[in-house]
């Protein structure tokens, strides 16, 4: 994977470097050199293993990186972040207006180059996908918060999984739709396989931001609080001790330090563990869905699982022996 991975990262380049004008501010533009790449090696993988073909996968790998950088470009504005893959973010180096426009930007170019390269059923699905990105996260910063709004656990798993899990939806569902004979039965659980992941990663986020520390975290913890942000946990907290969102904000807000040791001992803990090993238990039924129509999946989903869910909890097990 470390050549094809190698190959997306140029081709990203290239990609980004293309336009002369906006060439001038693509150096403080993500950091490319340092992108994990995740939701284009997880594409990537998924193509191989299933013997797709590799120049559309590497192609569908590209764009859905560029959409991935537009969102944490707007993300930094949002958060009033002012740094990226440890350097300047760009919403630092060029403000507010600059990082939303080239955001903006960004969007734009992924889908013109989905279009050129994908089929019709494969930009589609590109196009639904950040769709679903955009409304997750306009939902949970323009309403979740809101004093008149009063959201269920259903409203804020429905955020999750469209703020982060479409764009892994489209990376376990493109390779099948590059192919033009994928039943649809298997279409539908490579999809929920995706928005699946995507959940787990938000929940075992969200988490870590509560109880995490800056040394695991690589940030503040308890962020999501300060920024008005509710997520699950949060939520859970909110239930457990009988407040609303605001009073929650109010006990807490310069003390995150009592909250996060209470949360760690708390049953809203205790019920997040759960509701995470839940979706596990869903993706490994959906995993014989897919086997059962001749697509391997298992290895991927094991390994996001690990890499990406569970070893990102694993740094809270020193802190729950105390």
């Amino acid at each position: 994977m470390a050549a094809e991975t190698e190959i997306i990262r140029q081709k990203l380049t290239q990609l980004l470097t293309q336009d002369p004008y906006l060439l001038r501010v693509f150096p403080s533009a993500g950091n490319i050199e340092r992108a994990k790449l995740s939701r284009a090696r997880l594409l990537l993988k998924n193509a191989k293993d299933n013997k797709v073909d590799l120049n559309a996968a590497i192609e569908a790998a590209i764009a859905i990186e560029v959409v991935h950088l537009a969102t944490l470009i707007h993300d930094d504005v949002i958060d009033d972040s002012p740094m990226r893959r440890n350097t300047a973010s760009f919403k630092a180096s060029h403000g507010n207006k600059s990082a939303v426009l080239y955001g903006d930007y960004l969007f734009s170019l992924a889908v013109n180059h989905v279009q050129a390269t994908q089929n019709s059923a494969c930009a589609s699905v590109f196009t639904e996908c950040i769709h679903d990105t955009c409304r997750g996260e306009a939902i949970q910063d323009l309403v979740l918060s809101e004093p008149q709004f009063s959201p269920s656990t259903e409203d804020l798993f429905a955020v999750a999984r469209g703020k982060t899990g479409a764009l892994f939806a489209f990376c376990t569902q493109a390779p099948a739709l590059i192919r033009s004979d994928t039943p649809e039965a298997l279409q539908a659980a490579l999809k929920e396989i995706g928005y699946l992941l995507g959940l787990a990663y938000q929940l075992a986020d969200d988490v870590l931001d509560l109880a995490g520390t800056q040394e695991n975290l690589g940030k503040p913890a308890c962020n999501d609080l300060r920024e008005n942000c509710m997520t699950t946990p949060l939520f859970r907290l909110m239930q457990e001790l009988n407040l609303d969102w605001q009073q929650l904000r109010s006990r807490y807000l310069n003390n995150e330090s009592e909250l996060s040791e209470y949360f760690l001992q708390s049953t809203s803990y205790k019920t997040m563990k759960s509701e995470i090993d839940a979706v596990k238990d869903e993706l490994d039924r959906l995993v014989e869905v897919c086997r059962s129509h001749d697509w391997e999946i298992q290895e991927i989903v094991a390994y996001f699982w690990g890499e990406y869910v569970q070893n990102r909890l694993y740094s809270l097990k020193d802190a729950e022996c105390h």
